[in-house]
């Protein structure tokens, strides 16, 4: 949705990597190393490519810097970074190839510098995390409107008004898109 919502209004310079791809269960498979190589090249001039990785039945949004790079992690859980190490892995190693035939040479380029995003939003027990890592990409696509105001809560948690704005949202545009016959995305 959200890199719809990109196309639809012109913001280039944030990357979507597929996380039916790139997810728990195909982390060791040459093919995503390979996949990942193609996708840096073809991203390459992005600010952010962002992946939404799915690892114990929980997402995280990855941001992946390729000039810094760097990968910041919005995990709403605070969980420790070994548990995506995996992920992290595969990341380096298709960042290794794609370096090697890269016309574009940096010094200080090595493995990814991996780092907790700063202001996240803690997620109470329960499955909303889709939910936040809808709402940190709004953040990307300049769509955040709470983040710093959710700051002065003590629970820094999204406010139910704000899951079904996110909820409302996304049954909209799988109306509009996928639902619609003759729509973008139509499965009718």
């Amino acid at each position: 949705m959200e890199s719809h919502k990109c196309r639809r209004c012109g913001i280039n310079n944030i990357g979507f990597l597929d996380p039916s791809t790139v997810h728990e269960n195909t982390v060791n498979l040459p093919s995503t190393v390979d996949y990942l190589y193609k996708a840096f090249l073809s991203m390459h001039d992005k600010r952010s490519i962002l992946l939404s990785y799915n690892c114990f039945y929980h997402h995280v949004l990855l941001d992946i810097s390729l000039s810094d790079s760097r990968i910041e992690v919005s995990d709403s859980r605070k969980r420790p970074l070994s548990l995506i190490q995996p992920v992290i892995d595969v990341l380096n190693k298709a960042f290794a190839k794609y370096r090697k035939k890269s016309k574009i040479h940096r010094s200080f380029w090595g493995d990814f510098t991996v780092e907790e995003a700063k202001y996240i939003l803690k997620q109470p027990p329960g499955d909303h995390c889709g939910f936040y890592v809808m709402h940190y990409m709004h953040c990307y696509t300049g769509d955040c409107r709470s983040a710093e105001m959710n700051t002065e809560l003590d629970s820094g948690e999204l406010l139910m008004g704000e899951l079904v704005a996110l909820q409302e949202e996304l049954a909209g545009w799988l109306v509009d898109y996928v639902v619609k016959p003759g729509s973008e995305y139509s499965i009718i």
